[in-house]
């Protein structure tokens, strides 16, 4: 926005699309694809350097025991019948979960405004997302375009100026066609009137 080329600057609504301005339902299914990433979905796996990563960008514990956020029945469905809990309590363990919620048991997570119960959780994954590179991925580098990114302006002054002049060509020729197309009758009587106003004057 400070950039001292007006072309360089972002337009109004990109700055309007910024992540942290999005809707809650937009934020909401960037966390869901977020829950689709291959490390996520992996969250079994993840390293302790990843899970601290993410967590990182919260306060100290914040995402440790957040299955109590959500229905006890959702969470025996998607937890299992296994001693072991399925999902693990931490950034990662949430966003899988999220996201399975949503494909499979739609109409219980619905019960739950995800970003309202986990106010710091977009926060976190977005930071995370950009410092791995994963808002590249096509999934979620979609969610970023916005409508006057297919709407740029003339890159330079001199495309600008020839604008008034391409309009002026068109009306220009269109009254050739017009005059073209006219009857003698037309025409005579046209030049009759055109002398008649410079006798006048």
């Amino acid at each position: 926005m400070t950039d001292p080329n007006p072309n360089n600057r972002p337009g109004v609504q990109s700055c309007l699309n910024h992540p942290f301005l999005w809707s809650p339902k937009k934020k909401l299914e960037y966390l869901i694809n977020i829950g689709k990433m291959k490390e996520v979905a992996m969250f079994k796996e993840a390293s302790q350097d990843s899970i601290s990563s993410v967590e990182a960008y919260a306060a100290d514990g914040y995402f440790r025991g957040w299955k109590n956020k959500f229905p006890e029945d959702l969470v025996k469905m998607l937890d299992g019948k296994k001693k072991e809990p399925c999902y693990t309590d931490n950034a990662f363990g949430l966003l899988r979960f999220i996201r399975n919620a949503q494909e499979h048991y739609l109409e219980h997570i619905e019960k739950v405004d995800v970003i309202l119960a986990f106010p710091p959780l977009f926060g976190c994954a977005y930071k995370f997302a950009k410092s791995q590179g994963w808002n590249l991925d096509p999934r979620l580098k979609q969610m970023f375009i916005t409508e006057d990114a297919f709407h740029s302006p003339p890159a330079t002054f001199e495309e600008n100026l020839s604008i008034p002049i391409q309009e002026s060509q068109q009306i220009a020729d269109k009254h050739l066609q017009v005059k073209i197309c006219q009857a003698p009758e037309e025409e005579e009587e046209e030049e009759e009137e055109i002398k008649d106003k410079e006798e006048f004057w």
